[in-house]
């Protein structure tokens, strides 16, 4: 379980350090404050050193592949975006006795635009020589809690216009699973991961998760179909109900409690926990999310701008100390601060009806 995190430029983070972790961490500030990009290097950092997951960041903002350079994809992960500030990550977990680390720097190409022998008419007597350069790999240099070192890259191949990448596995690896608040569920990771929990008896805390929303649901099913499994829901009706048309509020439901037993022994990072999510449902998932940290064994970091949200978290876990962590993403220039709010000062946030979000 991390209970120090340090970042360097990394997307519009410029620097940000954060200790005083819990089991349980609630992010809250203001759009564009770095929630997301908060949730994004542990992701990176949890994964290290896997080529592939900066690539993948990419694609789950909506960004897309070509068949030419991934400038596009990759130049975003850095500070203000130039690829000469490497992005430089930091955790420490509990009782291990150094940092886990990574660092991610770009091998970049040099384009130039030479202007013709001839002027071009209507050019107003003007050329200029135009150097730049686009990025053409990905180095991505971790370092274990043992000080061991490895050096893996994502490298741009202009011929397939494909990505090569290969990675080492490090000895201190620990499953990190980003769920993101535009997720799409894919049916067929949904029923691999369903049907692992039904074989080690897991799958009722899916079952009590999903009836806060829907009581009347008898049972889960992983339904064979000619595209592939599917999970469908029994709930009393005359044919069974795909998941995927249950309804917003039932797939966010599943995913977090399907991702969160799945992610045993690691982390679940979770941007707009809330999302699709009823309110008056909340007190209940915090309530079994509380639950199901313990028994699994999971850090959780979500992210809300929602201050009903917090408040709800607050009111649930009063009395339980050591399990919320509450913290608030602030900008200040280049550099965002995380400040942490300790024991007393949330039971001041409930009695003052404070609105942490800034």
């Amino acid at each position: 379980m991390y209970s120090r995190i340090s970042i360097k430029n990394f997307r519009e983070i410029g620097s940000l350090e954060v200790d005083g972790l819990r089991r349980i961490n609630l992010i809250v500030g203001r759009n564009n404050s770095g929630k997301t990009s908060f949730l994004e290097s542990l992701f990176l950092l949890g994964g290290a050193p896997d080529p592939h997951l900066p690539t993948r960041l990419g694609q789950m903002r909506g960004q897309r592949l070509g068949d030419t350079y991934p400038d596009q994809l990759w130049r975003p992960l850095f500070h203000n975006m130039d690829p000469k500030s490497p992005v430089e990550l930091f955790g420490q977990w509990d009782q291990e006795p150094r940092a886990r680390k990574l660092r991610i720097d770009a091998g970049l190409e040099p384009t130039s635009a030479v202007p013709p022998e001839e002027p071009a008419e209507g050019d107003g007597g003007i050329a200029t020589t135009i150097q730049d350069s686009v990025i053409n790999r990905l180095n991505l240099h971790s370092e274990d809690t043992g000080g061991n070192q490895t050096v893996n890259s994502a490298i741009f191949d202009p011929d397939t216009g494909t990505i090569r990448a290969s990675g080492q596995q490090r000895s201190d690896f620990g499953r990190t699973t980003l769920l993101s608040a535009r997720a799409y569920p894919n049916p067929a990771r949904y029923a691999q991961q369903f049907s692992s929990l039904l074989k080690k008896k897991q799958d009722r805390d899916v079952m009590d998760g999903l009836k806060i929303i829907a009581p009347n649901l008898q049972r889960i099913e992983v339904v064979s179909e000619s595209i592939g499994p599917s999970i469908y829901l029994d709930v009393g009706l005359d044919a069974l109900v795909p998941l995927t048309v249950s309804g917003e509020g039932m797939v966010r439901m599943f995913s977090i409690i399907l991702e969160l037993i799945s992610s045993r022994n690691g982390v679940l990072l979770i941007d707009e926990i809330d999302n699709g999510l009823h309110h008056k449902v909340m007190p209940k998932l915090w309530e079994i999310l509380g639950a199901l940290v313990e028994k699994h064994n999971v850090q959780i970091f979500a992210t809300t701008h929602n201050d009903e949200i917090v408040r709800t978290a607050l009111e649930v876990f009063r009395g339980l100390p050591g399990v919320l962590g509450l913290f608030r993403i602030d900008k200040r220039g280049d550099r965002h601060v995380m400040v942490g709010y300790d024991d007393e000062a949330m039971e001041a946030v409930l009695e003052t009806h404070f609105e942490v979000r800034g």
